[in-house]
């Protein structure tokens, strides 16, 4: 995507692979758009509803991604929009507005399907699954344009995108009679990727079972040391790795459980985040091959955090790689680092520029991942300790390439460390941390 492409971008003759990471769409809203969702408002509040809804659909539309396609003849809009592997169509007009997708096809009545999407359904605040007169699973969403505010219709929409993204390959493995829809795809990687990511998600896998087996901690009294470890992996396989369908599903479920499922002890979180990994390491081959491709995306599931969060976030965490670091558990106290960048880039919307020294840290950390990929080296030499210059020259054209982002303070490069890649990541971290974009 053009976005990361633009990352990564080194010089005009050097050819980069095409290559997508990180599933969620990495949009920042210009001055255009965000003046689109303030007359999308006003419209509303004027009773002017279709021309409201359009106004939406073009906050919405990122021209990089082509991820909104839509016509307004006749006093009425048609309207394509596209998450992951699903195109979701719609209508609307003076009176109503409606959005679908089709999710699978059903061959036969199946009871017990037709209750597990009864229960979604109650789960779901603004969309329903039904059946189309063609026996098709589809996700639907409609109201009364009276009704329709563009921030009810924004996350109804948002709903129905992602969960029609996450649950189609879901159903197909829960009930393989059903009839998948074909998905819509950007690029599917060639074999050499795909063989790359599958070795890679193995290894990171196996590293860090091994490090619990043989670090001397007691991994109920110090479950947060581990939770870092496995959270690091698992961020790092949704970002760098990006598996679509039962994958991208599980790596989900038992995020929320770990953020969000207050009930459970941090020891039993841990226990899931294991069992987790062990099933992704034990997914064969090709039903993994059959769940890379890049996608275009309309909605992340960012928490709309903003730098000041991530500063904070910095500042509480550094205290446990601090003590893990002084006792010797480097392992430990450079996953700290390592989590945070995994959960900046899932779960907070950050400047662009922040963002793309994140990624860039992947580079650098991961460095033999992506010289597997095809990406030159950069960051270490033949002895494996890091290339100041190198990696200086790179934060140095990564900063360029977003100068038109404005900033009350750049980053200090001068303040990094780079004795070790564990204080290099801690330095690198806080120097993304300092960053204050112009009010």
């Amino acid at each position: 995507m053009a976005f990361f492409s633009k990352v990564f971008k080194r010089n005009s003759d050097v050819n980069l692979p095409n290559i997508q990471f990180g599933r969620h769409t990495t949009t920042t809203y210009t001055d255009q758009q965000y003046n689109a969702w303030t007359n999308a408002v006003v419209l509303y509040e004027q009773e002017k509803y279709l021309k409201s809804f359009e106004r939406l659909l073009h906050f919405m539309t990122d021209a990089q991604e082509e991820n909104i396609l839509y016509t307004h003849d006749k006093g009425a809009i048609q309207f394509s929009l596209y998450q992951g592997s699903k195109v979701i169509e719609g209508y609307a007009d003076a009176h109503i507005i409606r959005a679908k997708t089709r999710v699978a096809r059903m061959t036969q009545p199946n009871p017990e399907l037709l209750q597990w999407l009864l229960e979604e359904n109650y789960y779901l605040k603004y969309c329903r699954f039904s059946l189309d007169d063609q026996q098709c699973i589809c996700l639907i969403f409609d109201t009364f344009v009276e009704a329709g505010t563009p921030h009810r219709v924004y996350e109804a929409l948002r709903e129905l995108a992602i969960k029609a993204d996450n649950k189609d390959d879901v159903l197909i493995s829960r009930y393989p009679d059903l009839i998948p829809v074909k998905p819509i795809r950007l690029r599917i990687p060639d074999d050499q990727e795909v063989q790359t990511k599958y070795q890679y998600t193995l290894k990171w896998i196996q590293h860090v079972m091994d490090i619990m087996h043989t670090s001397p901690l007691n991994q109920s009294e110090y479950a947060g040391g581990t939770s870092y470890l496995l959270m690091d992996v698992l961020f790092r396989i949704d970002f760098l790795i990006k598996p679509e369908g039962t994958i991208m599903e599980d790596i989900q479920k038992v995020q929320d459980t770990f953020f969000y499922n207050s009930m459970l002890e941090i020891t039993h979180k841990n226990e899931m985040l294991i069992q987790t990994l062990l099933q992704i390491s034990g997914t064969d081959y090709s039903t993994f091959a059959n769940q890379l491709y890049d996608v275009r995306k309309t909605f992340g599931q960012s928490q709309f955090e903003d730098q000041l969060h991530f500063a904070g976030m910095v500042q509480v965490q550094m205290a446990d790689f601090e003590w893990y670091y002084n006792h010797g558990h480097i392992e430990h106290a450079r996953s700290v680092c390592a989590f945070i960048v995994g959960y900046a880039l899932y779960a907070i919307s950050l400047p662009v520029l922040s963002r793309a020294l994140l990624i860039l840290y992947y580079r650098i950390s991961e460095e033999v991942f992506f010289t597997a990929l095809g990406y030159p080296k950069m960051s270490f030499n033949n002895n494996g300790l890091l290339q100041k210059s190198a990696i200086i020259r790179e934060l140095k054209k990564t900063v360029d390439l977003h100068k038109d982002v404005a900033l009350q303070k750049m980053p200090e490069y001068r303040n990094l460390i780079f004795d070790d890649i564990a204080i290099f990541s801690k330095s690198w971290v806080e120097m993304i941390a300092a960053l204050k974009p112009a009010i």
